[in-house]
């Protein structure tokens, strides 16, 4: 055993460990390290990836297309884009704030929009939502639950530190991803694209694919950008127990970047979902950061208090109710949820109302109809 060479790397490794501030390490002094120099190399990288964005904000435009399935490329666009969405993200530590507009006819028509502040110490998430086909209302909830509405932002929430609401949503964020499986990196240096190949196969955590199916991560990697991942793909396969075999495949593209404080960004994306059924077209997601800052965001900028008169649905206390001029319950407008399904939430629910004394007036009630009707019916049998 060369025991020179274990102590030089043990050695390197704890100087990496100690010096790493996002500086870059060229392809080709990458291509000369040990594997476990490596590994050490990217598992700095992509940790400093997550503290980075432990402050960060950012506003993304989003547009959808469909292409058709031509013989697994894509073909000609199916329909009229759409008219996209705006993203304006907030995230300080795991709390985070996101707006939403969505167009759902032209650009030219006012949006829906909806504000969700997570608070990740309550675990609370709180969100208002308003439309320019309900005029006049706002709409509030208060739940502990992922919002559906945010599903779009993965897109580019997916380089985040993660750590919300939606960290229910399996295998979501890119870097504590790899970490969590970095004992199975596979990694190759491309010499003719200076570029470095990160694989490794997973456990779908994913419910359609848990049982039975697997997992596999492949990213190209630029060494001269942090090691920013400028191309990736995700695919799941699951077979069936009569031997057809599903697959789900999301990849990205990344077309322009940006140095954002001391870590490299990409700001123009392109994502793209495939399915195995070959009726299925390609579902693609363009994404333009169109402003993007780091350590900017404030206390103040993730908080949320509900504008007054706000139609407020609270999940996890079971009620709703409309605000005040300081965003708190009118208690005259305070009611119970009666549809209202605890299984979800953690926090203690309010007792539900007592409905013991109107059975017991019911029962009265119907008792002295059929007396006063007993008696009426004597007298007159016996008149």
């Amino acid at each position: 055993m060369n025991y020179k060479l274990l102590i030089f790397s043990m050695v390197y490794v704890a100087m990496l460990d100690s010096t790493w501030g996002g500086e870059s390490v060229s392809y080709e002094q990458f291509s000369n390290f040990s594997l476990v120099e490596q590994k050490s190399v990217l598992e700095k990288a992509f940790s400093e990836r997550i503290s980075h964005a432990r402050n960060l904000y950012f506003r993304i435009t989003m547009e959808d297309i469909i292409r058709k399935n031509d013989n697994g490329k894509e073909g000609e666009i199916i329909g009229s884009p759409s008219p996209g969405t705006i993203h304006s993200h907030w995230q300080l530590d795991k709390d985070y704030k996101v707006i939403r507009e969505a167009y759902l006819r032209d650009r030219s028509a006012p949006p829906q929009v909806s504000y969700n502040y997570w608070d990740a110490r309550e675990g609370v998430l709180r969100g208002t939502f308003r439309s320019e086909d309900i005029p006049g209302h706002v709409f509030g909830r208060i739940d502990s639950q992922y919002n559906p509405v945010l599903a779009e932002n993965r897109c580019f929430v997916f380089l985040l530190q993660g750590g919300g609401a939606d960290d229910r949503v399996y295998d979501l964020y890119l870097f504590p991803h790899l970490l969590e499986y970095k004992s199975g990196w596979n990694i190759v240096c491309l010499s003719e694209e200076s570029k470095v190949q990160l694989s490794f196969d997973f456990e779908p955590k994913d419910l359609f694919f848990k049982d039975g199916g697997t997992g596999k991560r492949t990213l190209l990697l630029d060494p001269d950008k942090n090691f920013m991942p400028v191309r990736g793909e995700l695919r799941y396969d699951k077979k069936f127990f009569d031997g057809r075999l599903f697959w789900h495949e999301d990849s990205f593209y990344v077309e322009e970047s940006l140095m954002v404080g001391h870590v490299w960004m990409p700001t123009k994306l392109k994502f793209v979902t495939q399915l195995s059924h070959p009726d299925d077209n390609f579902n693609i997601k363009k994404v333009i950061v169109t402003d993007i800052s780091h350590g900017t965001v404030t206390k103040a900028d993730v908080t949320l208090k509900f504008p007054e008169g706000t139609e407020v649905v609270d999940a996890i206390n079971g009620i709703s109710y409309k605000t005040d001029a300081r965003g708190n319950p009118i208690e005259s407008t305070i009611e119970p949820l009666y549809d209202f399904d605890p299984s979800h939430s953690s926090m203690q629910l309010p007792e539900p109302p007592d409905r013991t004394l109107n059975w017991v007036l019911m029962v009265v009630g119907i008792v002295m109809i059929i007396v006063g009707l007993y008696i009426h019916l004597k007298k007159r049998y016996v008149t």
